[in-house]
């Protein structure tokens, strides 16, 4: 299962259907509290985290800091609209986070799942169907 945490509801919702339309199972969440709430009560089933950098409360970042407290290698896929953040894309280097900039592509979100989750096979109970 995938969780997305974006707080503009727009983006979220086109977001949530973009990956249900690649096959995942996805929830989605408009904060990061109860996506982490989430998380920590069914820590086997979520197989990848894509959350936005600019969260009100608790940023993106604290959240994947958050997660990678119980879950250090959960795959990330981190995304935002602001070119400031690229700051954060170069500092990742943990070869388990993605980074995207809005807007996004299909093609793009589909490679960086693939990525995000290739190193240790993720994504076991959200494969996409070949149908």
């Amino acid at each position: 299962m995938i969780f997305l945490v974006d707080d503009n509801d727009e983006f979220r919702t086109a977001l949530e259907e973009l990956v249900r339309t690649l096959g995942y199972e996805v929830r989605a969440f408009a904060a990061a509290e109860p996506a982490l709430a989430g998380l920590t009560a069914d820590r086997r089933r979520v197989d990848l985290l894509i959350t936005d950098i600019r969260l009100p409360r608790m940023d993106g970042l604290k959240l994947v800091e958050r997660c990678r407290r119980t879950r250090p290698a959960l795959p990330v896929v981190v995304i935002s609209s602001m070119p400031g953040d690229i700051e954060w894309e170069r500092g990742r280097g943990d070869g388990h986070t993605e980074f995207l900039r809005k807007p996004i592509r299909m093609a793009q979100l589909k490679a960086a799942i693939e990525s995000a989750t290739s190193a240790r096979g993720a994504l076991a109970t959200a494969q996409p169907s070949d149908s």
